[in-house]
């Protein structure tokens, strides 16, 4: 019958007998279902629609004529429920669906017996209505009588394979539906089983291993299984080679091979799978008439693999044959076509793509528009509206991400929050839109900072990532937007953590992605934007390093015509300006301008990041002006600049930073050309730049700080008194900003306080001083590391603080002197000590308070304006009021919360600093002595209770005196090795050794500081006093001052003995690095003698042996009556300390002290498993401690560099609870340490037994005896054995 003349010679014949048979016959019903039959034959051949009309007209009047009893009814009956079948899937009226399954019901019950054909084909009439309408019933009945079918016995096995395959469509129809995994692994089970019983050369063959590979690629989609993918395309091709080219099923199979090759170009992103799907989808395209049912459904695949190409390889060639696709598709497709909304969701998705790559709002409005209307034509229970949000969700992203309406970026997320709700099980395409989502909700962060939106962005993308299998690139695009969600929230908050689990997400993204595939690259650049980032907060050159070399790799893989490519150069030479400003090498500054000039010249004219980088271009030349000092340089920042505030709108976020870089480059020109009219043009265009930036925008203070340095600079000039004030008062007004980085306006109060020198006036000065101080908690906060904090320190806070005390205490404001003192010298101290208590209640009392506080601390720590700008592409930023408004309500909650803690029992000073009241307290029995040390004068305040303040001022003193005493120190204790990197403990000092340069420094100690200091304790505080014994003083020193022995100075050579004379014979002296430590309670009331803990490393490999700790612990045994717990040697390890901590609190150490002068946090004691690090100590509260001694080498030693904050080993014991330490200013003599040792303890066990252990123990005067003890044992003159051994704390 497939020879169309004998079909015709059929048709002709059969034609002839039903004219020439009446119709009172009984078997012309018979005669005209033939007929029917014949005309369907000829329309399957040749798809004329007047055929199938034939058939049904002819059927129809069969199955009238035949009467209830008839024996052919229900053939008559079946075979026209066919025909109606075949119109419907040609011309899509549901009525005919309805009439076919009508028809076929009433065969069936007419029939004595099930027919499996009959049964079949009821069954595939009901697939192709729920394919229409979708309804679940529908399908549940196609697989109820086609499972039917497929069951019944048969000696006839011939239908069996299309029973199977048929059944194995309907399943995968549910699936696709339901989302049930095992829909879909039945369909493969039946549809395998089919071709099993098929023989090779069956027409139907083909048909099955089409239909098969359909069902092992939805699987695919489904699982992410890759064999699966495989199996489609192997089967597909099968299918495609065994069908005749001119036969029009292979239609779709041409088509649907190329589907299976572009689903695994999508996911595995291999570039010859894309390429093969455009060959076999355009193939089929051609291969299809225009009224070939199938041509729009082809032509639509074909746009979306055209479009897939595109955005992996950029050709805008590729990107405008999909919208002609889609076009088409949608012109051959009836407005009431069930695929319509398809087509128009794959419609705008090629808009989109064009968006991104051209910018043209043109596009992305059409995107919207088509996607809108393909989700309004999709019913809710058709798994289409799924897709067809979420696409539309990534449309109105687009759109936002762009132009910046909140509109949009609202119906982003509700359109994907509707997607995904439609979702049923947990697979790819769950795992796609959680994706989308959380896209969105950190975009919506990026441009409202609500800490909520990014935390549900990374929860989201966390499980999107979870859903896809290894080695899927899905998998590298999920990491990759995870990486950039941590990396945004890092960029808010500061928590390492972050930006740590950032970059390993991103490196994660790369590993599976080849070279060749368009989301390498895309991820490769945000990695290094990632580490430019890290290294911007870290400053570990590595980080820099690798930013390079990623965006490098990225710049090489993106093709020299995709846009992306100007903005990864852009970040290019970003990088390279970072590290040039770090390494200053004048290769990487060239680097820099080659890039950015690439950049700006692959920037379309009109392009919304075209403004940005111009000014990261004039930023690099100006850079490199500052090192070549071409004047070449200088001009082309200034033209590049000028370019870069041309493009940028009014009223755009960008403008103000712009112009505050155009000021800089002709105030660079200024100081090169020395041209008035360049320092005028500076301060014109830092006075728009400033009107710009609302009050409260973190980045006024900086642009405050510009303008108040070029009115001093053209004061310099001009000497115009108008342009001093103007400084004055910019700098005020910058310094007395609440938000902005305080860095920045800690800059501006020391600038404030420079400029009213020239105009002093001591009020003005000491509100200038006062704000300087009061930014110092912002400026040293507590929420970055102990060692960024120090290097802050070190940095930025200088001699100020010790000049703001001079100038209180010039002014007569004692109190205000010691207030300022205290706040302005271990900073980190105080922190550790007097706020850490309070916030550790905090978070035990009340945790979410806790929680909050911390969180709102980090956001306004970080995420300040800065001039080059890095980013995948032009985003949507917050307009300038929007940003100033963020940092004003997170000022506000900040501080209402604040208020809101200090209303709680218990919380009413917390993070306050300590008044002059409190602080005078801690003098209740023994003066503290508080010296200061400042560039203009030196004075020391006494807190006493019989005065508030004692005033001492030492003119004879100076911070260049004590500066060269402490050379003079050091000096000579490096000379004896009491002060190298390589620490030992001294063994021996030769007798005869020359100590003159110690005994001068002591000497002068004695007349210069102490003397006059002991002289008005003795004449004003002291005086009728009755005390047992020496009194005492504390000594709490400033600057350098703070590394020399003050409890040592005397008087010890001189020919007279008359004349020697030393703080020793009038005083119990201690130290203590904060007056706020004494005020921390004493430890409570104890009634049982105390638990000590010894540690002793005699024979440490790689170290001096110090034979002498063993004979430490051997006298401590004696005297602790079996209290005493001793780890020596392989048991004194860190975790055995700390842990012996938690339960012993006196604790004895005798090892090598290792003080480390690069960083003072990884001074440590030697242990036999390695370095106890002061940072370790520092972490650690120890609960009811008492006493640490620690018989170490110079465990008292600071660091120069930040003199005021006692970085030694005794401050980490006293940060972790011990409120009494004893430590070592240098090395100490192996033979003295137990001389010492042993006096010490037997005097304060004395005194304890005394006291029934009531009382704290005397630790200071203590040490003072047992140091007596060592004098008489070394002589007075061995200066160097007896004085290293101090006191610190109560």
């Amino acid at each position: 019958m497939n020879d169309l003349d004998d079909l015709a010679n059929s048709i002709a014949t059969w034609e002839q007998v039903v004219e020439l048979t009446p119709n009172e016959h009984p078997d012309r019903p018979i005669y005209l279902n033939n007929l029917g039959n014949f005309y369907q034959m000829q329309f399957q051949c040749l798809g004329d629609i007047d055929d199938i009309e034939a058939a049904i007209e002819f059927q129809l009047e069969a199955v009238e004529l035949a009467s209830e009893g008839h024996p052919n009814k229900p053939v008559c009956l079946s075979n026209l429920g066919n025909s109606y079948q075949m119109r419907f899937e040609h011309l899509g009226d549901i009525l005919d669906i309805n009439k076919a399954i009508e028809s076929q019901l009433a065969a069936i019950r007419l029939s004595a017996d099930s027919v499996v054909l009959w049964l079949n084909s009821l069954g595939n009439s009901y697939q192709m209505r729920f394919e229409s309408l979708g309804e679940i019933d529908d399908i549940n009945k196609a697989i109820e009588f086609q499972l039917e079918a497929s069951e019944l016995p048969s000696d006839d096995q011939s239908n069996k394979p299309m029973c199977l395959n048929d059944l194995g469509n309907s399943h995968q129809m549910r699936f696709e539906r339901l989302g049930d995994e095992t829909d879909i692994d039945k369909a493969i089970e039946f549809q395998l089983k089919a071709i099993r019983i098929t023989p090779d050369g069956d027409y139907h063959k083909r048909v099955y291993l089409n239909n098969l590979g359909n069902s092992y690629r939805m699987r695919f989609e489904h699982s992410g299984e890759i064999t699966d993918i495989d199996n489609a395309i192997e089967l597909q091709l099968e299918a495609n080679n065994i069908t005749p080219s001119d036969d029009l099923e292979k239609v779709m199979y041409l088509n649907n091979l190329g589907s299976s090759h572009a689903t695994r170009f999508e996911h595995l992103g291999h570039t010859a799978d894309v390429d093969k799907a455009i060959e076999f989808q355009l193939e089929a395209v051609m291969l299809a008439p225009k009224d070939h049912p199938k041509k729009p459904v082809c032509l639509s695949n074909l746009g979306t693999s055209h479009q897939m190409r595109f955005k992996h390889l950029g050709q805008i060639t590729d990107i405008d044959k999909a919208i002609d696709s889609h076009l088409e598709s949608i012109e051959l497709a009836p407005d009431d076509h069930p695929d319509r909304p398809v087509y128009l969701n794959n419609l705008g998705n090629s808009y989109q793509a064009r968006f991104k790559n051209r910018i043209e709002k043109v596009d992305i409005d059409k995107a919207i528009n088509l996607q809108l209307e393909a989700v309004k034509l999709t019913p809710d229970d058709d798994p289409k509206k799924r897709v067809c949000l979420s696409n539309l969700g990534v449309a109105f992203q687009m759109r936002f991400e762009h132009l910046g309406e909140m509109a949009d970026i609202n119906k982003a997320i509700e359109s994907q929050l509707e997607a995904i709700s439609l979702l049923s099980g947990c697979n790819l395409e769950k795992s796609r839109n959680l994706d989308n989502l959380g896209i969105c909700y950190q975009m919506r962060f990026s441009r409202m900072g609500g800490i909520l939106d990014i935390n549900k962005a990374i929860e989201l993308q966390l499980e999107a990532v979870q859903i896809v299998p290894d080695g899927l690139l899905d998998k590298s695009s999920r990491l990759n937007n995870l990486g950039n969600s941590y990396m945004k929230r890092f960029e808010r908050q500061g928590d390492l953590t972050d930006i740590d689990k950032a970059i390993e997400s991103q490196l994660e993204a790369i590993n599976p992605t080849e070279n060749s595939h368009f989301d390498k690259a895309k991820c490769l650049n945000n990695l290094g934007i990632t580490h430019i980032r890290r290294f911007e907060y870290l400053g570990e050159i590595s980080d820099i390093e690798k930013a390079i070399a990623f965006l490098v790799e990225a710049v090489t893989l993106t093709p020299n015509d995709a846009l992306d490519k100007a903005a990864r150069l852009d970040n290019l030479g970003v990088s390279y300006q970072v590290r040039f400003e770090r390494l200053g090498e004048l290769a990487d500054i060239e680097k820099a301008v080659e890039s950015h000039l690439e950049a700006v010249r692959l920037t379309p004219k009109g392009h919304p990041d075209e403004s940005g980088r111009f000014n990261n271009l004039g930023n690099s030349y100006m850079m490199r002006f500052q090192l070549t000092e071409l004047i070449t340089d200088i001009n082309k920042a200034i033209e590049s600049l000028l370019n870069a505030v041309e493009r940028v709108p009014s009223g755009h976020p960008d403008r103000p930073m712009h112009l505050n870089n155009l000021g800089a480059s002709f105030e660079m020109r200024f100081k090169r050309l020395s041209d008035m009219g360049d320092i005028d043009a500076s301060i014109k265009f830092l006075l728009e730049t400033v009107d710009l930036t609302p009050d409260g925008h973190p980045s006024r203070p900086a642009f405050l700080n510009n303008l108040g340095s070029f009115y001093y600079i053209r004061f310099e000039h001009m000497h115009e008194m108008d342009d001093m004030d103007n400084a004055i008062h910019v700098f005020q007004m910058s310094a007395t900003c609440v938000t902005g980085n305080p860095y920045d306006r800690f800059r501006a109060a020391r600038w404030w306080i420079l400029m009213l020198h020239s105009k002093p006036d001591p009020n003005d000065i000491l509100s200038a001083y006062q704000r300087l101080i009061d930014l110092l908690p912002e400026l040293i906060w507590l929420g970055v590391s102990i060692h960024r904090r120090y290097q802050t320190i070190r940095d930025d806070v200088g001699n100020f603080i010790h000049n703001a005390v001079a100038t209180a205490i010039a002014a007569n404001r004692l109190e205000l002197a010691v207030e300022w003192m205290e706040q302005g010298r271990s900073i980190v101290w105080a922190q550790l000590l007097h706020l850490r208590s309070p916030v550790d209640l905090l978070r035990k009392e009340h945790p979410a308070i806790a929680d909050r506080l911390e969180s709102i601390s980090r956001e306004l720590d970080v995420g300040y304006a800065c001039q080059a700008r890095v980013g995948e592409s032009n985003q949507a930023v917050a307009s300038l009021e929007e940003q100033a408004q963020s940092h004003r309500r997170k000022i506000r909650e900040r501080n209402n919360l604040l208020a809101s803690i200090r209303l709680l029992p218990g919380f009413t000073h917390f993070l306050k600093p300590e008044r002059f009241e409190v602080l005078s307290t801690v003098a209740q029995n023994f003066p503290v002595v508080l010296i200061n040390i400042a560039e203009q004068r030196c004075d020391a305040l006494i807190l006493s209770r019989a005065y508030p303040v004692l005033h001492v001022p030492l003119p004879t003193f100076s911070m260049e005196l004590a500066n060269q005493l402490y050379t003079v120190l050091t000096g000579s204790l490096q000379t004896d090795g009491l002060r190298t990197r390589q620490l030992h403990r001294a063994t021996a000092f030769a007798s005869s050794r020359n100590d003159s340069g110690l005994i001068s420094i002591l000497e002068t100690l004695w007349r210069s500081v102490v003397h006059p200091i002991l002289q008005e304790i003795l004449r004003n505080i002291l005086i009728g006093v009755a005390t047992q014994g020496l009194p005492r003083i504390a000594w709490s020193p400033s600057g350098t001052l703070s590394f020399l022995p003050l409890h040592a100075a005397g008087v010890y050579l001189s020919h007279d003995s008359s004349d020697k004379i030393g703080i020793y014979d009038f005083a119990i002296t201690s130290y203590v690095p904060t007056v706020t430590m004494l005020l921390r309670p004493n430890p409570r009331v104890h009634t049982a003698i105390p638990k000590v803990i010894v540690v002793t490393q005699p024979n440490l490999p790689g170290f001096v042996r110090l034979p002498g700790t063993l004979e430490e612990a051997t006298v401590i045994e004696s005297i602790g009556e079996g209290q005493i717990h001793h780890l020596s040697g392989d048991q004194g390890t860190r975790d055995a300390i700390l842990e012996a901590l938690k339960t012993y609190n006196w604790f004895h150490l005798a090892c090598h002290g290792i003080q480390d002068l690069e960083d003072p946090l990884n001074s440590a004691f030697a242990l036999h498993d390695g370095k106890l690090l002061l940072s370790r100590l520092m972490g650690t509260t120890i609960e009811d401690a008492e006493l640490a001694f620690l018989s170490a080498c110079q465990t008292a030693s600071g660091d120069k560099e930040i003199p005021n904050e006692s970085v030694h080993l005794a401050a980490g014991m006293l940060a972790a609870g011990f409120p009494s330490v004893v430590g070592t200013m240098w090395s100490i003599g192996d033979s003295d340490a137990p001389i010492v040792v042993e006096a010490f303890y037997k005097r304060i066990w004395h005194e304890g037994i005394q006291s029934g252990w009531r009382n704290r123990p005397d630790a200071a005067s203590a040490l003072h005896y047992a140091v007596q003890e060592l004098r008489k044992h070394v002589g007075d003159h061995n200066i160097i054995r007896w004085a290293p051994f101090t006191h610190f704390g109560h």
